[in-house]
Parts: structure tokens; C-alpha cells; sequence
């Protein structure tokens, strides 16, 4: 059985398979109940109706001698359809006491009930039909084998469609019941899970099974979730399914009950328990408006899990997003020892962008997944949490910047090409971010930017310095904004002098930042700040005649 993508399992459920029906049961017996203290009485009745079929229903013959050995019958027998009880038993009035208890003490609303008495004028009829919730009243002389069959015909009829009323109404409370629990069930494992479960308790069966599902052309299926799994290397169970498959049909056999679904483009979903059920025409109805509402379910479940593999998965490489991370770091909050997050920054990139086009830089980011990957395994988080930049999660003994730029000594090969690949490294310890997860993130972050300011060595620690100068550089980024804004940047000219001559052959122009309190700040502190930013731009517009450049020398020779 091959795997298959959970994203190409099924758009949308059909809530009827394309050819075929569910088949639908022999119509099982009737257990028919006769309660009477004559031994003969059972003998005669079970005489009058040996071999009788009615509406294609055959009779299962339960007996009891009295009022207390019926009530126990009956509390631990399901499905009887009708009772033939004697009013006259152990005492006077144990037949009407039984009724009583079979309405009100057992519930036993669907029961059929025809009261037989040997002393007609003993419990007149029409009080005992206004008073009890029986369905006939005869005396025992009057029921001869024809009336018998009559009231039997007439009873049963009644009993099925009361048990029919009854089945739709709890298999339509059931579907809306099931349709608000599954609605609630994001992934496809765990939706189709509970299909499992909600078809079973339908079905009346033991919800052991498997769903199956293959793509569009694929001869072969895979398990999307299973309950209770039968082998599935099984004969029974294989056969079932491709046979299912195979005719497109849902299928029921003296082993195994098969539902079959198919979505428009071609996928097909499998439904097979190890067990059977005796299906009747209802309960094809209902399956078949249960499926309607699972085929919605399905549709839903697939796109939310694409929208959700689109929100916190990047489309290049599969791997976790920065989105993916950020839920990942702060997972670990109060969950974690120990542990390491580090962020890989690619250098120049853009350059092989540039020079081999975007296909190779796509090429090579995919490559660099799978280093990791196998260097890692599936122990770590690793995410691509930007263009050219990776995060690696994980115990502080494995993820150690040595074993990370160790996967880059050797070159990629690219486009026929070895293509050496330098990186920078920044790492935050996870169990000392308090109780803020992504936080961690933002300490590698600045480890980050440390390590990428010195050739050697390529990666860098985080320290709380780190966060202070951080926080000094944007205060000061922002208070030399304002500065030039308003005009408190100064301009100053150093003549340039031949020596050989003593003539002035030139001057510079030196950038100056004077604060209102008159202090002055070095241009080794703002230049590289302006640079960064691009405020050193409109700061060489600003001096005019000279280029930028010439200002960044002024400050290197200031």
C-alpha cells in the first residue's frame, strides 16, 4: 500500500456512488412473544403459524408462562415485534399489569400488544383498550388461524412502521448530532476517524474498520485512518476493498460491509468494517443523506488543511514557515530544557540569483533542505523562515553551530556546477527566553546580525549586550532621522594642502552630528547607522556637490 497525500485524497464527496445501491437484507423474522400459563395455548399458536411468512417476515417464537418470566423476557430481548398475552395468568389482572410495565416501566413503545382471554366478559373490551395501550383485544375462541393471521398481518405492519418513524427520526437526530461533532475536526485523519464512528453507531455494527482512499489513476490505496484495525494484509479485507473499488458500489457480504465514495475528480474513498448489518431501505436513505453531509465534511477538511498547509508551510521547500515557528516556539513555553534555536542566514544569495537565474536559487534552497534534513532527521523543527535564511529547533548537545556549518564545507552541486555556499549562524537558548517562546527567536535574531558583522568566527551566541546595544542603535537611528530632519546636521570643510607647495588644492566635506546638548557624536557610531538604513542617500543629496562616498572617507579619516 503506497502512501498518499492527504492533499490529493478528495475534494468532494458525491451522496451517491456513480453506479449501484447499497443492497438491501433479507427482511429478518419477527420474535413474536406469547405469554400464557396453557401449555397448549403455546403448542396451538406455534402450530397455527409454523412455515406462515408475512410481508416476506417469518416468525421467531419466544415463550413465557407468566407476567414476571415475560417482564425479564422482554427486558433482555431486543427487537420484539409483537406479544399475543393471555390477561388471566398467575393472577386476575397479571396481563394488564404487564402491559403497564411493558409501556411505562420498559419503554417499549414500538412493541405490538394483543390481549387474548379465555373468559370474555372478565375485562370488558372497551375499558381495557380506552385504559391500556394495547392494539387488539380477541378472545382465544374467536382467533382461529385466518383471524389469527389477520391480526398478526395487521400488528406486524403496524410494528414496522412505528420502528421506521422511529429509525428516521434517530437517524436524522444522529446525522445532525454527527455533522456538528465532525464539523468540528480540522484534519483528514481524525474527520475520517469519526465518519468511522458515526457510520458504525448508524449501521448498528462494531465500528472496527478501515478508510481507504486512491487518487485519480492510482491502482493502488492507502489507509487514511482506521479504528480498531483489522490485518490489513487480510485477504477478506483487501479483497473487500478493491472488489469495492473495483465495481464502484458500496457492498455488503456475509463478512464485511463496504460504503463506497467518489468525488468528482475521480478520488475514491472506502468505507469497510468487519461486520454486517442488516440493512433495509431506511437505512439506505439515511446513508446515503449521512454521505451528503460527509461529502461536505470531506470538501471542508481538505481545504481548511490547504489553507493551513498554505499559511504555516513554504511552497518551495515543504518545510515549517516563520508563521509555523513562531506557534512552535511558543508551544515550548514552560515544556522545554535545554534547548536551541538557531537561524541560518545564507550569504549572497541574491548573487546566484543573479548569475544563474531564479530556477538554480530555488535549486539550491531546496539542496539545503535536504542536507538539513539528513543531517538532522525528523528529531529537530526545521523551518525556512525567510528567502535565504533557515531555523533549526532542538536539544543544546546536537544543535551546535560546528554540526550546522559543518553541512556547508562541502560546495552544492548546482546546474552542473560546485557551488560554495557560506553561512552565519545565530543561537538563543530556549530555557533561558522565560516565558515568552518567540522571544528566543528574536535573541537569535541579534546573535544573528553579530556573527554576520566579523569574517571568523561565523556564528555568535546570544548575550543580553547583544538586546542593549540593539535597543541603543534604534534609539540613536531614530534621534539621527529627526536630526537631519531638522536641519541639525553640520557640514565641515578640511582644506587639502600640497605639501611640496603649501598651496590649498582642495577642501572635504565632513559630516558632523552636533545634539542639542552640544555633545558631539563620532561618525564611526552614525555613518554605519545612515548606511544601513538608507538615510545616507538623502544625506549626500543634502551636501551638495559631494557623493556619498566622499562623506563615508570624511568619516573614515576624521
Amino acid at each position: 500500500m503506497n502512501s498518499l497525500d492527504e492533499n490529493e485524497i478528495i475534494t468532494i464527496l458525491e451522496d451517491e456512488p456513480k453506479s449501484g445501491r447499497l443492497p438491501v437484507r433479507s427482511q429478518r423474522p419477527w420474535r413474536l412473544l406469547i405469554v400464557d400459563d396453557d401449555e397448549d395455548v403455546h403448542r396451538a399458536t406455534t402450530f397455527a403459524l409454523a412455515d406462515t411468512t408475512i410481508d416476506g417476515h417469518a416468525f421467531e417464537f419466544l415463550h413465557a408462562y407468566s407476567g414476571a418470566e415475560a417482564r425479564q423476557l422482554l427486558a433482555n430481548t431486543s427487537d420484539i415485534a409483537i406479544v399475543l398475552l393471555d390477561v388471566v395468568m398467575e393472577d386476575s389482572d397479571a396481563g394488564l399489569r404487564l402491559v403497564e410495565a411493558i409501556r411505562n416501566d420498559l419503554g417499549l413503545r414500538e412493541v405490538r400488544i394483543i390481549l387474548r382471554t379465555g373468559q370474555p366478559g372478565y375485562a370488558p373490551e372497551l375499558e381495557v383498550i380506552r385504559n391500556y395501550d394495547i392494539n387488539d383485544y380477541k378472545t382465544k375462541a374467536e382467533l382461529t388461524r385466518v383471524r389469527l393471521i389477520t391480526t398478526l398481518t395487521a400488528a406486524g405492519r403496524s410494528y414496522e412502521q412505528l420502528r421506521a418513524l422511529n429509525r428516521a427520526r434517530e437517524g436524522l437526530e444522529h446525522i445532525v448530532r454527527a455533522a456538528a461533532d465532525l464539523a468540528t475536526y480540522r484534519a483528514i485523519q481524525t474527520f475520517a476517524t469519526g465518519v468511522l464512528i458515526q457510520l458504525a453507531a448508524m449501521l448498528r455494527i462494531e465500528p472496527r474498520g478501515v478508510v481507504c482512499a486512491r487518487s485519480t489513476g492510482d491502482s493502488e490505496f492507502s489507509v487514511v485512518a482506521s479504528l480498531d484495525p483489522p490485518d490489513l494484509t487480510d485477504p477478506l479485507v483487501t479483497a473487500a476493498i478493491r472488489r469495492c473499488l473495483q465495481e464502484r458500489c458500496h457492498l455488503l457480504d456475509d463478512d464485511t460491509t463496504t460504503l463506497y465514495f467518489e468525488g468528482p475528480s475521480g478520488h475514491q474513498v472506502v468505507v469497510v468494517f468487519l461486520a454486517t448489518s442488516a440493512t433495509t431501505e431506511l437505512d439506505r436513505d439515511l446513508i446515503r443523506l449521512f454521505c451528503t453531509s460527509v461529502g461536505v465534511g470531506f470538501e471542508n477538511v481538505v481545504l481548511f488543511q490547504r489553507l493551513h498547509s498554505l499559511a504555516y508551510r513554504d511552497t518551495l521547500t515543504g518545510l515549517p514557515n516563520r508563521a509555523a515557528l513562531m506557534e512552535r516556539l511558543q508551544s515550548c513555553v514552560g515544556d522545554r530544557e535545554h534547548g536551541e534555536v538557531a537561524l541560518v542566514q545564507v550569504e549572497r544569495f541574491a548573487q546566484v540569483n543573479d548569475a544563474l537565474g531564479y530556477p538554480a536559487g530555488d535549486q539550491l534552497i531546496r539542496a539545503i533542505a535536504a542536507r538539513f534534513h539528513s543531517e538532522f532527521g525528523d528529531d529537530f523543527f526545521f523551518a525556512r523562515v525567510g528567502p535565504a535564511q533557515f531555523a533549526v529547533m532542538g536539544g543544546d548537545h546536537e544543535v551546535v553551530p560546528e554540526r550546522i556549518l559543518g553541512l556547508f564545507k562541502e560546495p552544492f552541486r548546482i546546474l552542473d556546477c560546485e557551488l560554495p555556499v557560506a553561512i552565519h549562524v545565530g543561537m538563543s537558548s530556549l530555557d533561558k527566553a522565560g516565558d515568552d517562546g518567540p522571544h528566543a527567536l528574536n535573541e537569535a535574531s541579534l546573535a544573528l546580525y553579530q556573527a554576520r558583522k566579523v569574517s571568523h568566527p561565523r556564528f555568535h551566541r546570544y548575550t543580553p549586550d547583544l538586546e542593549l546595544e540593539s535597543t541603543e542603535r534604534l534609539m540613536l537611528l531614530n534621534e539621527l532621522r529627526s536630526a537631519f530632519a531638522q536641519g541639525r546636521l553640520e557640514l565641515h570643510y578640511q582644506p587639502q594642502v600640497d605639501l611640496s607647495s603649501g598651496r590649498v588644492t582642495g577642501t572635504e566635506a565632513l559630516l558632523r552630528w552636533r545634539r542639542g546638548d552640544g555633545k558631539m557624536i563620532p561618525p564611526d557610531r552614525f555613518i554605519p547607522l545612515a548606511e544601513s538604513s538608507g538615510l545616507i542617500v538623502p544625506m549626500g543629496h543634502w551636501a551638495p556637490c559631494f557623493s556619498s562616498s566622499l562623506i563615508n572617507l570624511g568619516a573614515t579619516l576624521a
